[in-house]
């Protein structure tokens, strides 16, 4: 996705947050996954004492794919589970978006326990 593309998703998620009545809550339910990998990333580069901004393949997607989930299956369940909880940001309240992001930090636990953390231990 390039430029314009990027743009796109911004300007509809940003109309979608300003329809809806929660507004951040809404972007953060839609955005929910890919802003808890970014702070995971950065957090796990400060605490190997590189720059945040540093590249790497330890992002979620890249750990899939490396797990051997195909890629168009890896993109489908990240866009399938943002397009699933904005579905909900939309239509529910206050407390449903509370529970919903929940939710999306367990499911972020999970996936940190069973793919992240896997790669480094070390069998003798």
């Amino acid at each position: 996705m390039g430029d314009s593309g990027s743009n796109l998703l911004g300007f509809l998620i940003g109309a979608l947050a300003i329809i809806s009545g929660g507004k951040v809550a809404t972007a953060g339910l839609i955005l929910g996954f890919p802003i808890l990998d970014l702070l995971w990333a950065a957090w796990r580069r400060l605490r190997q004492g590189r720059s945040p901004f540093s590249p790497d393949r330890e992002h979620l997607h890249h750990r899939l794919l490396d797990a051997g989930v195909p890629h168009l299956t890896v993109v489908k369940l990240i866009l399938i589970t943002s397009a699933a909880f904005g579905v909900t940001a939309l239509l529910s309240g206050t407390w449903v978006k509370l529970v919903c992001f929940g939710i999306v930090g367990l499911i972020m636990i999970i996936l940190i326990r069973t793919v992240f953390l896997p790669k480094k231990r070390k069998y003798s």
